[in-house]
Protein backbone atom coordinates (compact mmCIF):
# COMPACT_ATOMS: atom_id res chain seq x y z
CA UNK A 1 0.00 0.00 0.00
CA UNK A 2 1.27 3.47 -0.91
CA UNK A 3 2.22 5.19 2.36
CA UNK A 4 1.44 8.71 1.16
CA UNK A 5 -2.01 7.72 -0.05
CA UNK A 6 -2.74 5.86 3.18
CA UNK A 7 -1.73 8.92 5.23
CA UNK A 8 -3.77 11.26 3.02
CA UNK A 9 -6.93 9.18 3.48
CA UNK A 10 -6.29 8.63 7.18
CA UNK A 11 -5.91 12.37 7.77
CA UNK A 12 -9.20 13.03 5.99
CA UNK A 13 -11.02 10.52 8.16
CA UNK A 14 -9.53 12.22 11.24
CA UNK A 15 -10.79 15.58 9.95
CA UNK A 16 -14.24 14.17 9.26
CA UNK A 17 -14.46 12.61 12.73
CA UNK A 18 -13.39 15.90 14.33
CA UNK A 19 -16.17 17.70 12.46
CA UNK A 20 -18.74 15.20 13.79
CA UNK A 21 -18.14 15.95 17.48
CA UNK A 22 -21.14 17.60 19.16
CA UNK A 23 -20.32 21.22 20.00
CA UNK A 24 -20.13 22.56 23.55
CA UNK A 25 -23.36 24.42 22.84
CA UNK A 26 -25.06 21.13 21.98
CA UNK A 27 -23.75 19.25 25.01
CA UNK A 28 -24.65 22.17 27.30
CA UNK A 29 -28.18 22.23 25.85
CA UNK A 30 -28.54 18.48 26.40
CA UNK A 31 -27.47 18.83 30.05
CA UNK A 32 -29.83 21.80 30.58
CA UNK A 33 -32.87 20.01 29.14
CA UNK A 34 -32.14 16.87 31.14
CA UNK A 35 -32.03 18.91 34.36
CA UNK A 36 -35.26 20.77 33.54
CA UNK A 37 -37.09 17.55 32.71
CA UNK A 38 -35.86 15.92 35.90
CA UNK A 39 -37.22 18.85 37.90
CA UNK A 40 -40.56 19.21 36.13
CA UNK A 41 -41.45 15.59 35.49
CA UNK A 42 -39.81 13.74 38.37
CA UNK A 43 -42.55 14.38 40.89
CA UNK A 44 -45.43 13.37 38.58
CA UNK A 45 -44.00 10.52 36.52
CA UNK A 46 -41.44 8.69 38.60
CA UNK A 47 -39.66 8.65 41.92
CA UNK A 48 -36.47 7.83 40.02
CA UNK A 49 -34.39 10.42 38.12
CA UNK A 50 -34.38 10.06 34.32
CA UNK A 51 -31.67 7.66 33.18
CA UNK A 52 -29.64 8.96 30.25
CA UNK A 53 -29.08 6.34 27.59
CA UNK A 54 -28.42 6.23 23.87
CA UNK A 55 -25.68 7.81 21.78
CA UNK A 56 -24.71 10.57 24.21
CA UNK A 57 -24.13 7.99 26.94
CA UNK A 58 -22.26 5.52 24.72
CA UNK A 59 -19.97 8.15 23.16
CA UNK A 60 -21.31 7.79 19.61
CA UNK A 61 -23.33 11.00 19.27
CA UNK A 62 -22.69 13.21 16.25
CA UNK A 63 -23.35 16.90 15.82
CA UNK A 64 -26.78 18.22 14.81
CA UNK A 65 -28.43 14.81 14.51
CA UNK A 66 -28.14 12.79 17.75
CA UNK A 67 -31.03 12.90 20.20
CA UNK A 68 -30.97 12.79 23.98
CA UNK A 69 -32.69 9.57 25.12
CA UNK A 70 -34.03 9.51 28.67
CA UNK A 71 -35.40 6.33 30.23
CA UNK A 72 -38.29 7.18 32.59
CA UNK A 73 -38.82 4.40 35.11
CA UNK A 74 -42.51 4.21 35.96
CA UNK A 75 -44.13 2.51 38.96
CA UNK A 76 -45.42 -1.00 38.26
CA UNK A 77 -49.08 -0.01 38.59
CA UNK A 78 -48.73 2.52 35.76
CA UNK A 79 -49.25 -0.26 33.21
CA UNK A 80 -52.15 -1.99 34.89
CA UNK A 81 -55.84 -1.27 34.79
CA UNK A 82 -58.63 -2.51 37.02
CA UNK A 83 -58.23 -6.20 37.69
CA UNK A 84 -54.45 -6.09 37.24
CA UNK A 85 -54.59 -6.49 33.47
CA UNK A 86 -51.42 -5.20 31.77
CA UNK A 87 -52.17 -2.46 29.25
CA UNK A 88 -50.42 -1.92 25.96
CA UNK A 89 -47.28 0.17 25.60
CA UNK A 90 -49.26 2.44 23.25
CA UNK A 91 -51.66 3.27 26.09
CA UNK A 92 -48.79 3.88 28.49
CA UNK A 93 -47.17 6.22 25.96
CA UNK A 94 -50.44 8.15 25.62
CA UNK A 95 -50.71 8.46 29.40
CA UNK A 96 -47.11 9.66 29.71
CA UNK A 97 -47.63 12.24 26.96
CA UNK A 98 -50.72 13.65 28.66
CA UNK A 99 -48.99 13.86 32.03
CA UNK A 100 -45.79 15.35 30.62
CA UNK A 101 -47.75 17.90 28.56
CA UNK A 102 -49.49 19.13 31.73
CA UNK A 103 -46.09 19.99 33.23
CA UNK A 104 -44.68 21.40 29.98
CA UNK A 105 -47.63 23.47 28.71
CA UNK A 106 -45.56 25.63 26.36
CA UNK A 107 -43.64 22.74 24.79
CA UNK A 108 -44.81 20.63 21.87
CA UNK A 109 -44.77 16.89 22.56
CA UNK A 110 -45.61 14.07 20.19
CA UNK A 111 -45.76 10.32 20.53
CA UNK A 112 -43.99 7.83 18.30
CA UNK A 113 -43.88 4.05 18.59
CA UNK A 114 -41.39 3.89 21.45
CA UNK A 115 -41.08 7.33 23.04
CA UNK A 116 -42.51 10.75 23.73
CA UNK A 117 -40.59 13.17 21.51
CA UNK A 118 -39.82 16.75 22.55
CA UNK A 119 -38.36 19.16 19.98
CA UNK A 120 -36.85 22.30 21.48
CA UNK A 121 -36.32 25.58 19.64
CA UNK A 122 -32.52 25.26 20.04
CA UNK A 123 -32.57 22.13 17.87
CA UNK A 124 -32.31 19.59 20.70
CA UNK A 125 -34.58 16.57 20.48
CA UNK A 126 -35.32 14.60 23.63
CA UNK A 127 -36.96 11.17 23.56
CA UNK A 128 -38.68 10.16 26.79
CA UNK A 129 -38.80 6.35 26.90
CA UNK A 130 -41.19 4.92 29.53
CA UNK A 131 -39.83 1.83 31.25
CA UNK A 132 -40.68 -0.68 33.92
CA UNK A 133 -38.15 -2.51 36.08
CA UNK A 134 -38.01 -6.19 35.15
CA UNK A 135 -35.09 -7.80 36.99
CA UNK A 136 -31.50 -7.38 38.07
CA UNK A 137 -28.68 -9.45 36.57
CA UNK A 138 -25.41 -7.64 37.28
CA UNK A 139 -27.17 -4.57 35.86
CA UNK A 140 -30.85 -3.58 35.94
CA UNK A 141 -33.06 -4.83 33.11
CA UNK A 142 -36.12 -2.84 32.06
CA UNK A 143 -39.02 -3.29 29.70
CA UNK A 144 -39.70 -0.53 27.16
CA UNK A 145 -42.18 -0.14 24.26
CA UNK A 146 -41.30 -2.44 21.37
CA UNK A 147 -42.87 -0.29 18.65
CA UNK A 148 -45.76 -2.71 18.12
CA UNK A 149 -47.81 -2.01 21.21
CA UNK A 150 -46.12 -4.41 23.60
CA UNK A 151 -42.87 -4.55 25.56
CA UNK A 152 -39.23 -5.56 25.01
CA UNK A 153 -36.30 -5.97 27.43
CA UNK A 154 -33.42 -3.52 27.50
CA UNK A 155 -30.49 -2.71 29.74
CA UNK A 156 -28.69 0.55 28.92
CA UNK A 157 -25.86 -0.30 31.30
CA UNK A 158 -25.29 -3.81 29.91
CA UNK A 159 -25.46 -2.63 26.32
CA UNK A 160 -23.09 0.21 27.17
CA UNK A 161 -20.60 -2.14 28.82
CA UNK A 162 -20.73 -4.55 25.87
CA UNK A 163 -20.05 -1.78 23.37
CA UNK A 164 -17.32 -0.29 25.55
CA UNK A 165 -15.52 -3.63 25.74
CA UNK A 166 -15.83 -4.12 21.97
CA UNK A 167 -14.49 -0.60 21.43
CA UNK A 168 -11.53 -1.36 23.67
CA UNK A 169 -10.82 -4.58 21.75
CA UNK A 170 -10.85 -2.62 18.50
CA UNK A 171 -8.20 -0.18 19.69
CA UNK A 172 -10.94 2.48 20.12
CA UNK A 173 -11.87 2.38 16.42
CA UNK A 174 -15.38 0.96 16.85
CA UNK A 175 -16.98 4.16 18.11
CA UNK A 176 -15.32 6.12 15.32
CA UNK A 177 -16.71 3.72 12.72
CA UNK A 178 -20.18 3.97 14.26
CA UNK A 179 -20.01 7.77 14.08
CA UNK A 180 -18.89 7.58 10.44
CA UNK A 181 -21.82 5.30 9.54
CA UNK A 182 -24.16 7.69 11.35
CA UNK A 183 -22.69 10.50 9.27
CA UNK A 184 -23.36 8.49 6.11
CA UNK A 185 -26.89 7.75 7.35
CA UNK A 186 -27.75 11.43 7.78
CA UNK A 187 -25.93 13.05 4.86
CA UNK A 188 -28.10 11.62 2.11
CA UNK A 189 -30.80 13.78 0.52
CA UNK A 190 -33.25 11.31 2.06
CA UNK A 191 -31.84 10.17 5.40
CA UNK A 192 -31.20 6.46 5.70
CA UNK A 193 -33.28 4.72 8.38
CA UNK A 194 -31.16 2.65 10.76
CA UNK A 195 -31.46 2.15 14.52
CA UNK A 196 -28.45 3.51 16.42
CA UNK A 197 -28.44 0.70 18.99
CA UNK A 198 -28.73 -1.92 16.25
CA UNK A 199 -25.83 -0.30 14.39
CA UNK A 200 -23.54 -0.17 17.41
CA UNK A 201 -24.26 -3.74 18.50
CA UNK A 202 -23.97 -5.05 14.93
CA UNK A 203 -20.54 -3.46 14.45
CA UNK A 204 -19.44 -5.02 17.74
CA UNK A 205 -20.85 -8.46 16.87
CA UNK A 206 -19.49 -8.48 13.30
CA UNK A 207 -15.99 -7.56 14.63
CA UNK A 208 -15.23 -5.44 11.57
CA UNK A 209 -12.90 -3.19 13.57
CA UNK A 210 -10.69 -5.86 15.12
CA UNK A 211 -7.01 -5.94 14.17
CA UNK A 212 -4.41 -3.52 12.87
CA UNK A 213 -6.74 -1.86 10.38
CA UNK A 214 -7.27 1.69 9.18
CA UNK A 215 -10.60 3.51 9.34
CA UNK A 216 -10.82 3.01 5.57
CA UNK A 217 -10.44 -0.76 5.93
CA UNK A 218 -12.81 -0.97 8.92
CA UNK A 219 -15.49 1.15 7.29
CA UNK A 220 -15.36 -0.80 4.02
CA UNK A 221 -15.73 -4.06 5.96
CA UNK A 222 -18.56 -2.60 8.07
CA UNK A 223 -20.64 -1.51 5.09
CA UNK A 224 -20.17 -4.95 3.52
CA UNK A 225 -21.17 -6.75 6.73
CA UNK A 226 -24.24 -4.55 7.21
CA UNK A 227 -25.26 -5.02 3.56
CA UNK A 228 -25.00 -8.80 3.94
CA UNK A 229 -27.32 -8.62 6.96
CA UNK A 230 -30.08 -7.30 4.64
CA UNK A 231 -31.63 -5.25 7.43
CA UNK A 232 -32.39 -8.34 9.52
CA UNK A 233 -32.99 -7.91 13.23
CA UNK A 234 -29.99 -8.63 15.44
CA UNK A 235 -30.05 -11.20 18.24
CA UNK A 236 -29.32 -9.10 21.32
CA UNK A 237 -25.83 -10.17 22.47
CA UNK A 238 -26.52 -9.41 26.15
CA UNK A 239 -30.27 -10.08 26.53
CA UNK A 240 -32.82 -12.43 25.05
CA UNK A 241 -34.67 -10.80 22.20
CA UNK A 242 -34.12 -9.02 18.91
CA UNK A 243 -32.88 -5.52 18.11
CA UNK A 244 -34.54 -4.27 14.94
CA UNK A 245 -32.58 -2.37 12.32
CA UNK A 246 -35.75 -0.75 11.01
CA UNK A 247 -39.48 -0.98 11.57
CA UNK A 248 -41.08 -1.53 8.13
CA UNK A 249 -40.35 -3.57 5.01
CA UNK A 250 -40.38 -0.45 2.85
CA UNK A 251 -37.73 1.20 5.02
CA UNK A 252 -35.75 -2.05 5.09
CA UNK A 253 -35.60 -2.08 1.30
CA UNK A 254 -34.40 1.54 1.32
CA UNK A 255 -31.75 0.65 3.91
CA UNK A 256 -30.49 -2.41 2.05
CA UNK A 257 -30.21 -0.57 -1.26
CA UNK A 258 -28.29 2.26 0.41
CA UNK A 259 -25.95 -0.15 2.21
CA UNK A 260 -25.19 -2.05 -1.00
CA UNK A 261 -24.42 1.24 -2.76
CA UNK A 262 -22.15 2.34 0.10
CA UNK A 263 -20.43 -1.07 0.29
CA UNK A 264 -19.60 -0.98 -3.44
CA UNK A 265 -18.11 2.52 -3.37
CA UNK A 266 -16.34 1.95 -0.05
CA UNK A 267 -14.68 -1.17 -1.50
CA UNK A 268 -13.71 0.84 -4.59
CA UNK A 269 -12.24 3.56 -2.37
CA UNK A 270 -10.20 1.08 -0.36
CA UNK A 271 -8.99 -0.64 -3.52
CA UNK A 272 -7.84 2.73 -4.92
CA UNK A 273 -6.07 3.46 -1.64
CA UNK A 274 -4.18 0.17 -1.82
CA UNK A 275 -3.09 1.04 -5.36
CA UNK A 276 -1.88 4.48 -4.28
CA UNK A 277 -4.59 6.29 -6.26
CA UNK A 278 -5.29 9.11 -3.83
CA UNK A 279 -7.65 11.17 -5.98
CA UNK A 280 -9.75 8.15 -6.89
CA UNK A 281 -9.95 7.03 -3.25
CA UNK A 282 -11.13 10.50 -2.24
CA UNK A 283 -13.65 10.57 -5.09
CA UNK A 284 -15.12 7.22 -4.06
CA UNK A 285 -15.38 8.19 -0.39
CA UNK A 286 -17.04 11.44 -1.45
CA UNK A 287 -19.68 9.36 -3.22
CA UNK A 288 -20.24 7.34 -0.06
CA UNK A 289 -20.65 10.48 2.06
CA UNK A 290 -22.63 12.41 -0.56
CA UNK A 291 -19.95 15.06 -1.04
CA UNK A 292 -19.13 15.49 2.65
CA UNK A 293 -15.77 13.68 2.65
CA UNK A 294 -12.93 16.21 3.12
CA UNK A 295 -11.34 16.92 -0.26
Amino acid sequence: MNGRTRLAISNRFDDLLDSLKPSKRETDAVAKHQLVLKTRLGSVLSAYPPLRMGSYTRGTAITRTSDLDLLIRLPADARKKAGGIIISSSTVLDNVRITAQSRLPHTTLRRDEQAIVINYADGTQVDLVPAFFRSFDKQPIFEIPDGEGWWMPTSPQRHGSFIQEANKASGSKLKGIVRLVKCWRTRRITQIPLSSLHLELAVAVERTCIGAKSYSDCLSATFLALAKRKGAALHDPVLQGLIKAIDTDAKRRTLVAALEHAAFHAASAYDAEIKGETKEAIRQWSIVFNGCFPS
